[in-house]
This record gives structure tokens, sequence and C-alpha cells, in this order.
């Protein structure tokens, strides 16, 4: 039976039943190796936070609200880890923007759907939080213009231009990825 993550974490919180928490693991690690990959551009390295990241999860889970999703959130703790476990090694790397876009449009035509979601929430968590919140409760959301004219105060049509800006942005940020919010 494949239960939803929020219930998997409602029900590990109660029980600390490894099971459990082995489904999410399970369910994730993929995704959060890529990102440490990404982050780290080593094997090794990426396999260390991974299991640094998924020990953090383990005992920082019951301090998930589930204000967003627990991808989202997952997301945020494996970015945050990578940062931290650069800036501590001052493992620095530069490379000529040459060598960047040739590396991106390879990334770009071999990329999966996973890689190009991944790519949109880096993109997306590199946004104002203003930005950020605006598209999320648009595209995740799918809240409707109108609601979002009222909530913030502005007409419809100010709501249509800052959401093109912040997609516009966000695009800009992913280098082009795949940001499918329009």
């Amino acid at each position: 039976m494949h239960h939803s993550d929020e219930r998997l974490i409602a029900q590990f919180i109660v029980t600390r039943d490894e099971r459990l928490f082995t489904q999410l693991y399970q369910r994730y690690y993929r995704k959060v190796y890529a990102s440490c990959f990404r982050f780290m551009k080593e094997e090794e390295e990426a396999r260390d936070q991974v299991q640094e990241i998924f020990g953090k999860v383990f005992t920082r889970l019951h301090t998930f609200r589930g204000q967003s999703s627990f991808a989202t959130w997952l997301f945020v703790l494996t970015r945050h880890q990578c940062f931290s476990a650069r800036d501590q090694a001052k493992r620095y790397r530069f490379f000529s923007l040459d060598a960047a876009t040739n590396h991106y449009d390879f990334l770009q035509e071999e990329s999966s759907m996973e890689d190009r979601w991944i790519q949109a929430q880096l993109a997306l968590h590199r946004l104002p939080l203003r930005d950020q919140q605006l598209l999320e409760r648009r595209y995740l959301g799918n809240q409707s213009i109108e609601q979002l004219a009222i909530d913030h105060g502005l007409t419809q049509s100010a709501v249509k231009m800052r959401l093109k800006r912040a997609r516009d942005q966000a695009r800009l940020l992913g280098k082009g990825s795949a940001l499918c919010l329009a």
C-alpha cells in the first residue's frame, strides 16, 4: 500500500517505526542524491551528505509542519546541508562560462523530468520570498488570479505582471531549465 508522505510522517512521529522512515528514505534517496551530487560535484561527498541529511531528517522529522510539501522541506534541508558542507570544506570551484554553458547544454538534452523538476525547485528557491510564495500559491496551490489579487490588495493585471516577472526571473536563474509554470 502506498501512503502519502504526510501520512507516513504522522505515523512515524507517533510510532517511531523505522519501517515507515525507510519508506520515505527509499522514496527520496535518488532525488536527494541527485541534488547532493549537483551541489558537491563528487560521488563520495554526495553520498556522505545524503547520509547526513537523512540522519537529520530522522531526528528532525517532528519539526516538519506541513506548510509546504515534504519534498520541498527535504530539498531545503538538502540545499542547506550541502551549502554548509561546501563552506566548511572551503571547496569553491571556478570554471569558465563557456564550460558551464556546454555542461548545461549536455544536461538539458539528457535531463529527465525529475532533473528538470529539481532545477525548477532550485530556481524557485533562489527567488525573493514574495515571488516564491506568489508562484507557489498560483501554480502549486492552484489559486486563481482573482484570489491572489484580493489577498495582495492588487489588481488582477498587477498580479499577472508579478507572476510573469517571477517566472522570467526563475527561468533566468534556472538557466533555461524547463520550468513549466506558464
